[in-house]
């Protein structure tokens, strides 16, 4: 069996699940059902770099940018380092800004979409809660939540390990953070090939990531992912 890319690599991940094949749209729409819960009757991919409102503001550059069920908006990516320990601001930055760019002139605020910013984290953001999965949205002090337009989910990837590999006993959510962690080992194709056997979604992510790794050009890519994230995390030591 050839080697396969690492899936927890940002342009790996991005090309899994934009690539241009009935399998990765599957796959796609298969991890959002699994993370929000909900059935998805259709996904739409969309233009990657959001605008601001005027030439001073921040641009916005996402991983996989799509439109859920015609009108709620997602942004999917794939992080390893909690740069600057902010990815939280950052989290909500993202999702805000979704909002803002598919909420059309005219709108009224009874037809306000809700929008999604789900970040898959090759780091730990939380170890208070052992959960693979979690949601926020704005709520107050005392648990009332408003009208939950703007969801963030972070899908903690190291969190996984300390779980069970009885597939049995797995949730979905689970299952794909398994594949992400062990897609790529090969001490773990064994385990690999019965989570395809249990997900029809991964079986289709699967099926890209084969096809992908025979592309040199995504070596490349992943190559020089580690280099520039080696950069990085030299500057973040240097800056404490």
């Amino acid at each position: 069996m050839p080697k396969l890319l690492n899936p927890c690599v940002d342009p790996i991940f991005k090309a899994l699940f934009t690539d241009n094949s009935p399998e990765a749209h599957k796959a796609l729409t298969s991890l959002l059902e699994a993370i929000l819960e909900q059935k998805v009757s259709n996904v739409e991919l969309l233009p990657n770099e959001l605008s601001g409102e005027c030439i001073d503001d921040r641009q916005t550059v996402f991983d996989i940018s799509c439109l859920l069920n015609d009108i709620e908006p997602v942004n999917i990516e794939m992080q390893s380092i909690n740069l600057y320990e902010a990815f939280d601001k950052r989290a909500e930055y993202h999702v805000a800004h979704l909002l803002n760019h598919v909420v059309k002139k005219g709108t009224t605020w009874d037809k306000i979409p809700k929008s999604y910013q789900i970040s898959v984290l090759d780091f730990i953001y939380d170890d208070k809660h052992t959960d693979v999965c979690s949601h926020y949205y704005m709520k107050s002090d005392n648990g009332s939540t408003l009208a939950n337009r703007l969801n963030v989910y972070f899908i903690e990837l190291p969190k996984v390990l300390n779980i069970s590999d009885d597939i049995s006993q797995l949730t979905t959510t689970q299952k794909w953070a398994k594949y992400f962690k062990y897609a790529n080992r090969e001490d773990k194709q064994e385990y690999v090939k019965n989570l395809i056997q249990s997900e029809d979604g991964i079986m289709n992510a699967q099926a890209v990531l084969s096809k992908i790794s025979l592309d040199d050009a995504m070596w490349i890519k992943q190559n020089h992912y580690f280099e520039e994230n080696n950069r990085t995390e030299t500057i973040k030591s240097d800056s404490f």
